[in-house]
């Protein structure tokens, strides 16, 4: 295979990713329903903040396995009061970003 790769290779890529997105989409959702239907306690551990602002109702954020930074999501993501945390949110691409990247694949 030529290096970089072509344009069918990076075709093929975004392919693989809308189903792996839609996959992902499909079993969060049955995930909340499942949540909310039986009162379960899901326990989600990821880099994906995405996934954590969607589903998670409390965060912990680990640096190297030690507790940093916890509380409400939406407050944690929102302000951060660790430096560790806020570097997490500023790594995370931002939608508009990931939109771009997408397009350009």
């Amino acid at each position: 295979m030529p290096w970089p790769p072509t344009r069918r290779w990076s075709s093929a890529t975004r392919s693989r990713r809308r189903w792996t997105s839609r996959w992902q989409a499909a079993v969060l959702s049955l995930l909340a329903d499942l949540r909310r239907d039986l009162g379960l306690s899901l326990l989600f551990i990821t880099h994906d903040l995405g996934v954590v602002a969607t589903v998670a109702d409390e965060v912990l954020v680990l640096e190297s396995g030690t507790v940093c930074e916890r509380g409400p999501t939406a407050e944690v993501l929102a302000a951060p009061q660790h430096p560790y945390t806020q570097r997490l949110l500023d790594a995370a691409p931002s939608v508009v970003e990931a939109v771009d990247r997408w397009n350009a694949a």
